[in-house]
């Protein structure tokens, strides 16, 4: 089993109290903006690209241009503690399916997906748009999103489109490999198995305003910043008029399919956790 990660521009660095399992191979794939701990062996990433986050996307999306096919690797985020409870249950998961994911404990649906990253100045307007619009093009059904975690993954690799799909789609956005993985998932029939609950692995996954980005150390650049004039109201009109764009293309009512964030609390949490504290405002 081979575990693996990718950490460009220092935006993560690696944690000293990992679990390291002697019979577990640990690659890490770096453009040297870190420092080397740990049975890492580090690796130059395979592409050059400007945005240092395409270039982190890159081994995790394209795992059958970093691997020898057949190969079981597991994606970690580069700031999240490895423990040995984790380690054995990769294994065990191997020997029950060849890929498998985790799942959202929200559940989100595809509206109320897009509205985070939205609302999180991850995408801007017309970045959701397009989004929405590519993936509508290739014939992806909005209401069967399964809102999947992927700062872990399980695969098996192998030779298929998936890979070539995915990663064309996030050249779209940098923030929108969630939906293009859902997106290259639902067009290639590929069969995943599923964690529920991120909970039961024995790693802290919980991401902004939580705990377990313990090796995180700044952002990757974002389409914008947020105006610190902006209201929990001015929030909302920004999402009922993306809603509105985007209601004629996804064909789903976002009274039925965006509850979340129909919440006033939800909005003023999610800017409390994320836009104010990750941008130190």
């Amino acid at each position: 089993m081979i575990i693996f990660t990718c950490i460009t521009n220092g935006y993560d660095e690696i944690p000293d109290d990992h679990y390291y399992d002697p019979d577990v191979q640990y690659v890490c794939y770096t453009d040297g903006s870190i420092t080397h701990k740990g049975p890492w062996e580090f690796r130059e990433i395979p592409i050059e690209h400007e945005c240092p986050l395409r270039r982190a996307l890159y081994p995790k999306v394209h795992i059958d241009k970093c691997f020898p096919m057949g190969s079981q690797v597991v994606w970690i985020d580069g700031c999240y503690k490895m423990t040995q409870k984790w380690v054995e249950l990769s294994k065990r998961l191997f020997e029950q399916a060849p890929r498998i994911h985790m799942l959202h404990p929200k559940r989100f649906t595809y509206y109320e997906e897009i509205v985070e990253g939205f609302l999180g100045f991850f995408n801007t307007k017309e970045d959701c748009i397009k989004i929405t619009e590519t993936a509508a093009d290739l014939g992806y059904d909005f209401k069967k999103y399964c809102s999947p975690v992927l700062a872990c993954m399980w695969q098996t690799v192998t030779d298929t489109p998936f890979y070539d799909t995915w990663w064309e789609f996030c050249q779209i956005s940098t923030r929108c490999d969630m939906i293009g993985f859902d997106v290259a998932k639902q067009i290639h029939g590929l069969p995943w198995r599923t964690v529920d609950d991120w909970s039961t692995t024995g790693v802290d996954f919980t991401g902004v305003g939580g705990t377990g980005r313990i090796g995180r150390r700044k952002l990757h650049p974002q389409p914008g910043e947020p105006d610190e004039s902006l209201t929990t109201d001015d929030y909302i009109q920004l999402k009922t008029e993306l809603l509105s764009d985007l209601k004629g293309i996804v064909k789903l009512h976002p009274s039925l399919y965006c509850k979340h964030w129909k919440k006033r609390y939800k909005i003023e949490e999610w800017v409390d956790a994320h836009v104010k504290k990750c941008y130190n405002k």
